[in-house]
């Protein structure tokens, strides 16, 4: 929300207002509500997140985790839930519903809930919350989507709000009333934006604490993250590899380019390698982002990370082994053969890679492992065959071999008990064609 001014933020207010489901009253009424939006902004980022690792509509992600809220249930006997009515508590039992095969495996709504296994109370409850706080029925991807900029709204919303909180020393609730009955002070509101506008100004670099959550506002975070260069690496190795990889995981455009081009800026910092494993690590994860362009952008982080340092290639390598994900199996062995083209060195853990995506039952990437494992093999010429000593290849050493051969042969022949044809006499080894005598 920027340029924020008191009719945007009296109008926000009132967006917000209008689909709470509850009533905001008194002080706890707020801090429930604020505290509320920001685990349901957290809440859309993950589901959007697990649906681009597993390939899967949010829709599908979100259907999923209706079937365990206990929602789900025959279409006549839909009803009212607490504050939820029953218009949009009705939510159809899609549990049994395919949503396509990939070769053997049957991606259902089975199969989602145990992909977000480790996270499924946090989103189970993110989702009832949801569900109960805000006027929207959420269950196909329009639902999804409207609940998704509502999120958005609110959270910056409840930043701007917090902000001028801090700046008057008064009450979060107290804002929200003076924003409600029109008495915020307008000059009070100037001097907060105008000292925020200082502060982030004045902002260190070295600042990161910006980048360690999502929930701080998408200008703050995109201005450090173009400000980030090699020499802020030293001695923060830590906070930095925490902050950008925080980063990488937002759904913004914007934020997942700058943060894939702080990547290539860090990479040449001689501390790289102490973090190159986990933004590695966080960059293959984005491998499968639909967008082509920001596809390629999160490509060509990763390949800079790759021929930076072995550390990047051995994790590349351990994501083409281990990685369920089909996909980003096949990208990782694409950034190794691309790798070992351009430089010219392997490694045993990069042949490993190769023979695991050879074996793979996705086609693109027993291509991909077929391809790297050639660049390999290309690297390393042929030993020269042993040449025969002029003993061994003189003609008459020849012919006794090509005769002891043919006598074990007709030895182990079922027929060699018959009696010989005249055909089948054994040659005699002490007699030899002219031409063999020279």
């Amino acid at each position: 929300m920027e340029g924020q001014s008191i009719e945007k933020l009296m109008q926000a207010q009132c967006e917000i207002e209008a689909s709470l489901r509850t009533k905001v009253e008194d002080a706890a009424d707020v801090e429930a509500v604020a505290g509320a939006v920001g685990n349901i902004h957290l809440f859309m980022q993950d589901v959007h997140n697990a649906a681009r690792e597993l390939d899967i509509g949010v829709e599908d992600i979100v259907q999923a985790l209706l079937t365990k809220v206990g929602t789900a249930t025959d279409f006549d006997k839909q009803a009212g839930n607490g504050m939820v009515p029953m218009h949009q508590n009705k939510v159809l039992d899609r549990s049994n519903r395919v949503l396509r095969m990939d070769c053997d495996i049957v991606k259902d709504s089975k199969w989602v809930l145990k992909q977000v296994k480790e996270n499924l109370p946090q989103l189970l409850s993110s989702l009832e919350t949801l569900r109960a706080l805000v006027r929207i029925k959420v269950e196909d991807a329009c639902d999804i989507e409207m609940a998704r900029k509502w999120a958005e709204l609110a959270v910056q919303f409840f930043s701007v709000l917090k902000n001028i909180s801090i700046a008057t020393s008064t009450s979060l609730s107290h804002v929200w009333t003076a924003l409600a009955t029109n008495t915020l002070n307008i000059e009070t509101l100037d001097n907060m934006m105008n000292s925020c506008t200082e502060m982030e100004q004045d902002v260190e670099l070295g600042d990161l604490t910006l980048l360690s959550t999502l929930r701080t506002p998408f200008g703050a975070r995109l201005e450090v993250l173009n400000s980030i260069q090699s020499d802020d690496l030293e001695s923060r190795e830590t906070l930095m590899a925490d902050a950008v990889l925080a980063q990488l995981k937002d759904s913004r455009s914007q934020v997942l380019k700058a943060a894939c081009a702080a990547v290539k800026r860090l990479s040449v910092s001689p501390v790289w390698p102490s973090i190159a494993g986990n933004i590695v690590s966080g960059l293959v994860q984005r491998l499968n982002v639909s967008n082509k362009g920001l596809c390629s952008e999160v490509y060509s982080a990763l390949m800079v990370c790759v021929a930076s340092c072995v550390e990047a290639v051995s994790v590349v390598s351990g994501w083409v082994k281990k990685s369920p994900q089909l996909a980003i199996q096949t990208k990782c062995a694409e950034a190794l053969c691309e790798y070992v083209e351009t430089s010219k060195i392997t490694f045993d853990f990069v042949s490993e890679a190769g023979h695991a995506a050879v074996s793979s039952r996705y086609q693109p990437a027993r291509a991909a492992g077929k391809r790297l494992l050639d660049t390999i093999r290309s690297l390393t010429p042929p030993l020269p065959s042993t040449p025969l000593s002029p003993e061994e290849s003189s003609p008459l050493t020849l012919l006794k071999l090509r005769l002891q051969r043919r006598s074990v042969k007709q030895s182990q022949s079922p027929m060699a008990s018959a009696p010989p044809t005249l055909h089948e006499v054994p040659v005699n080894v002490g007699f030899y064609p002219l031409e063999v005598q020279g």
